[in-house]
């Protein structure tokens, strides 16, 4: 939920899905699952055809409307295109300073860096020097920022890549 600088990732798509499954970020981490079905999904279900063993628990829902509104009312959806553009121009500058560097490719602040080197060497020295990336695929590290990341936390973790990259 706004990571890619909307509410839902469907939006960024020209997509409307008949159901939506929510979970981790409804809570901002607190156990609650939850779904939205369009009007013609929502013909089909009655009472009973779904649960969830965190659906409907007062306390979650409590804390899923203070997510809410933080996301929404608080601004901080309405930062991640700012913050993706910040992101992305740190990166494009290690692109062009140091060879390692193939391709930056994500949207909002899922950020994906194609790499030429090992990408399990990278991460492992990265979390080394205090910066937990991850792999995917064989060639890709991966950029997941908390949705309040700030730009010093951002210019931190760039230096710390940058450092990386001298080392590889």
């Amino acid at each position: 939920m706004g990571r890619l600088g909307e509410l839902f990732a469907y939006k960024k798509f020209n997509v409307i899905p008949d159901v939506i499954c929510i979970a981790k970020a409804l809570g901002g981490g607190f156990p609650i699952g939850a779904f939205i079905a369009n009007e013609k999904t929502s013909k089909a279900l009655v009472p009973g055809d779904h649960g969830s063993t965190f659906g409907g628990n007062p306390l979650g829902c409590a804390v899923s409307l203070a997510v809410l509104n933080e996301l929404i009312e608080g601004g901080i959806i309405s930062t991640v295109a700012s913050k993706e553009m910040y992101i992305k121009e740190k990166l494009n500058e290690l692109k062009n300073k140091y060879n390692v560097i193939d391709e930056i490719k994500g949207i909002g602040l899922l950020i994906g860096i194609s790499i030429n080197t090992n990408p399990k060497e990278l991460m492992n020295l990265c979390f080394k020097k205090g910066l937990l990336v991850v792999t995917t695929g064989t060639d890709v590290i991966r950029l997941l920022p908390p949705l309040n990341v700030t730009i010093q936390e951002i210019d931190e973790a760039v230096n710390i890549l940058e450092l990386v990259m001298k080392e590889l």
